[in-house]
């Protein structure tokens, strides 16, 4: 039986396990485009093309078909047969969706899976659904005391207020604002495209952000972006500092847009510390719970 920690995000699927580090994009087709870079598989006799395509906007994405096809691609990429899994939601929906999640991961058994033209007979065993941000915690060498920490996602922002005590989380405030990065895509590339006269979707936002600009071989100035950060953080700070003790507690960033607003967390709050390999954070962490959790059953099988 193999653990693993699985981070079904709204932009990306990552995961973490023994000698395995994954990451591809959640998104599919069900049309072959000849798309590089995507990874095919069939599920219940329909084909899907994976890491581009169709993505996901609404909040609750539990019963979403995206997020079957990405965990089992994800499971069918790993090449086992049997899985326990740690798995994570915002913070904001883990009361009210772990229950539902986890019956609709456990249900994914009744699929029929075609990888690679070989049948796959993958036997999920076990689900454990943990509150996202307050996992990636467990990615760290645990030390007691309070932290405040963000994980920054394509669609949702989760705050925690958490204080550790012998090794183990208590989150004792949180919140999901529904404001990711992605919600910026759109106005940062209008004004890409209006100071370069380009014609790009909103969807370049992302590489730009990592990579910049480069028009005909040259890189462009694009710190005017930084005014567009500024500006879709200010409202978040702001409810941020009335609700949370900003000022005399650590911040961690994780999530795959904390590298992008780090420097913005850092202006404003000092304190803000960059977590490593912050967009497989909660993955690593949620694979260490599942350690924690599974290694007794493991040991006895064997």
């Amino acid at each position: 039986m193999k653990i693993k920690g699985l981070d079904n995000g709204y932009l990306y699927t990552k995961s973490i396990s023994d000698n395995e580090h994954m990451i591809f994009k959640s998104a599919y087709s069900t049309l072959d485009k000849v798309i590089s870079g995507t990874a095919y598989v069939n599920i219940d006799g329909k084909d899907y093309y994976i890491g581009a395509g169709k993505t996901i906007t609404q909040v609750d994405k539990t019963d979403h078909e995206i997020n079957k096809v990405c965990t089992l691609t994800n499971l069918a990429l790993s090449g086992n047969n049997d899985y326990s899994l740690v798995v994570g939601l915002p913070i904001g929906q883990y009361k009210l969706q772990k229950d539902k999640f986890i019956k609709m991961i456990i249900s994914y058994n009744n699929s029929e899976i075609i990888f690679k033209g070989s049948s796959m007979n993958i036997n999920i065993k076990d689900v454990t659904v943990y509150p996202q941000g307050a996992g990636a915690l467990y990615s760290m060498t645990q030390v007691n005391g309070d932290y405040i920490l963000f994980d920054i996602g394509g669609l949702t922002i989760d705050v925690a207020l958490i204080e550790m005590m012998f090794g183990s989380p208590s989150i004792q405030k949180y919140d999901t604002w529904y404001k990711g990065i992605v919600t910026q895509y759109s106005s940062i590339i209008e004004q890409v495209n209006m100071r370069y006269n380009l014609t790009l979707e909103p969807k370049y936002a992302e590489k730009i952000l990592t990579n910049g600009l480069i028009i005909d071989g040259e890189k462009k100035d694009i710190s005017f972006i930084q005014i567009i950060l500024e500006k879709y953080l200010d409202d978040l700070f702001t409810d941020f500092r009335i609700n949370y003790p900003s000022k005399t507690t650590t911040i961690y960033l994780c999530g795959g847009g904390a590298s992008l607003l780090f420097d913005l967390f850092k202006k404003y709050f000092p304190q803000t510390i960059l977590m490593q390999d912050c967009q497989f954070a909660n993955a690593t962490g949620f694979y260490r719970i599942g350690q924690q959790k599974y290694y007794k059953y493991i040991s006895a099988v064997r």
